[in-house]
């Protein structure tokens, strides 16, 4: 098992694209990685191959408006023709999180305003 990640300031922020995207798709709605993108990876090393858990952190909608959202999804890379491909296993359940969006934008006293 090993955890890595990448954040909006490193070589490594457009890791992962494939998969954000297609659980952004299934979850629908459109997932920025473009304005900003961070994520974390957790792999596990077995016998049929390695299994991960990506959890990403990026801009929700096509422009900036100040909302961030998070997916997370499961895949697992396997051996297709010589090549270690991933093959997505995010089921598309949405487990909400808040019941309203929560802004990035902070009040005076330091808390997060419900937008």
């Amino acid at each position: 098992m090993f955890v890595n990640n990448g954040h909006d300031d490193t070589d490594q922020r457009g890791w992962y694209r494939y998969q954000v995207v297609d659980t952004a798709k299934r979850l629908d709605y459109f997932a920025n990685i473009r304005d900003f993108h961070s994520w974390v990876r957790i792999a596990f090393d077995t016998t049929a191959g390695r299994s991960e858990i990506l959890l990403s952190f990026h801009t929700v909608g096509r422009e900036y408006r100040g909302v961030i959202g998070a997916s997370m999804c499961f895949y697992r890379r396997q051996q297709a023709d010589g090549r270690g491909a991933a093959t997505a296993l995010a089921s598309g359940t949405r487990i909400e999180v808040a019941e309203r969006p929560v802004s990035e934008n902070s009040r005076a006293d330091g808390r997060c305003r419900a937008a």
